[in-house]
């Protein structure tokens, strides 16, 4: 009696602390955006729009003229001799020895490549659809965060519920070990079944520890997706995910997505890999053309101003400009070009490739999430017609076990059916809600329906 007074009082213990110490509760809506904000996958895919935005700038750069302005200045230090070349011999000054210490030199100047086999265009656009295809797999690993989101956020809230269920059905043995001890000491029955209450009792409270250590590794789990400290003491709002389903949100979904020929046609236009290796082809095609620019000649044009004294003046007298044109024609270049040619195929049939596997992956995806979809509106229909059956059966076996009609033991097995079925109904409604987000992530609808 002491050492269950004693698991009592410290369950109660543990669960005041856990309510004092949780700071927040997080509604879904709040998991996303800051799992917008802090996942660090997502920070990592906007950050490399920035270098791909400076290919861009760098590309279009090509356009313009190169200009650039250089100044000089030098000091000569010698020592004076001689002309008869003898360190001692007296000095003549005349124009062979006459020192000038400074000497200074501006030159400015620009070049600008008037025709070079379209490799600038070609670059350009190679750019733009680089920073496009970077920007449709942010846009991706948005929506996959989101989903995982998704997940870790119904296993939570799940695991909550059957967190409750665990410690009602706890409280609930706590009662009836008591009413069996007081049968007991009243000699209305006897001791066997204040063993078989404890014995169930304890399985009851190794099933609540159980719970308590799922919902903390589901929490955990969750806020490492968020970004945020996972020693968190917070919570998750159950009213965020709904409680039941309707059957006419199951057929009008159904009905919209159902045929799976359709929804591949739509993935395939809306997910944001498939765009982004799609645009990535375009750009290693563009890559080609860029190899092949080595083939072509190359016009340019070139102009400066110079000047150079030994004093700082005379800029009109002694500074002179130029202008001039440059054709360069490649005759034979130890086939560089060749190879760069023979490299961007390659890199153009590996990103076909890529986009092969990834139209299977979809197909894959799309045609496991429809599946668990059908499984989870299945378990819907079966987990609402078992509950219905698992209540009345544990009320009809508690009547028949209070007059003393029916054994301890099949008082225990209506028991645990009964919060087997109410696990299990929730999974169910949990499970549905899951797979109808994972039909949405595969066919690239999942942020356009928020």
């Amino acid at each position: 009696m002491k050492y269950i007074l004693l698991l009592i009082f410290s369950l109660s213990a543990v669960l005041a602390q856990e309510k004092s110490l949780v700071t927040h509760v997080y509604t879904l809506d709040e998991c996303l955006k800051i799992a917008n904000s802090n996942n660090p996958d997502i920070k990592l895919s906007v950050a490399r729009l920035a270098p791909a935005g400076a290919d861009i700038t760098n590309a279009y750069g090509e356009f313009l003229p190169s200009i650039a302005v250089n100044m000089n200045y030098k000091r000569t230090f010698k020592s004076q001799i001689g002309t008869s070349g003898n360190p001692d011999s007296p000095i003549i000054p005349n124009e062979y020895t006459t020192i000038r210490p400074n000497y200074y030199s501006i030159n400015a100047g620009f070049q600008y490549t008037i025709f070079n086999g379209f490799r600038r265009s070609n670059n350009f656009s190679r750019a733009q659809l680089n920073y496009n295809s970077i920007y449709q797999n942010s846009m991706f690993t948005r929506e996959r965060i989101e989903m995982e989101i998704y997940r870790s956020y119904v296993q939570t809230v799940l695991n909550k519920q059957v967190l409750k269920i665990r410690r009602e059905n706890y409280e609930l043995g706590k009662k009836e070990l008591e009413r069996v001890k007081a049968r007991y000491e009243a000699g209305l029955t006897s001791v066997n079944y204040v063993y078989s209450q404890e014995a169930d009792l304890g399985n009851r409270e190794l099933e609540v520890v159980q719970a308590e250590n799922q919902l903390k590794i589901a929490k955990t789990n969750l806020l490492i997706l968020m970004g945020l400290n996972p020693e968190m003491q917070v919570d998750f709002s159950e009213q965020s995910l709904p409680n039941n389903i309707n059957p006419t949100e199951i057929k009008e979904f159904k009905r919209k997505y159902g045929a799976f020929d359709n929804a591949v046609r739509v993935a395939l236009k809306n997910r944001g890999d498939a765009q982004a290796i799609q645009t990535s082809i375009k750009a290693a095609e563009q890559q080609i053309k860029i190899s092949e620019s080595s083939y072509w000649p190359t016009l340019s044009a070139s102009g400066g101003w110079n000047w150079s004294n030994y004093y700082i003046k005379d800029f009109t007298k002694l500074g002179h400009s130029s202008v001039g044109l440059n054709l360069s024609i490649p005759i034979f270049e130890n086939f560089r070009t060749n190879l760069n040619i023979e490299n961007s195929k390659l890199q153009l049939y590996t990103r076909k490739i890529d986009l092969y596997n990834i139209e299977q992956g979809i197909r894959r995806n799309l045609r496991t999430a429809m599946l668990n979809l059908q499984a989870a509106e299945k378990k819907l229909e079966i987990t609402n017609r078992a509950l219905t059956s698992a209540e009345k059966n544990y009320d009809f076996s508690k009547e028949r076990y209070n007059v003393g009609s029916a054994s301890v033991s099949d008082f225990f097995i209506a028991n645990n059916l009964l919060v087997t079925t109410q696990i299990n109904r929730i999974n169910a409604i949990y499970s549905y809600f899951v797979a109808n987000k994972e039909v949405l992530f595969a066919l690239g609808l999942l942020s356009k329906q928020n």
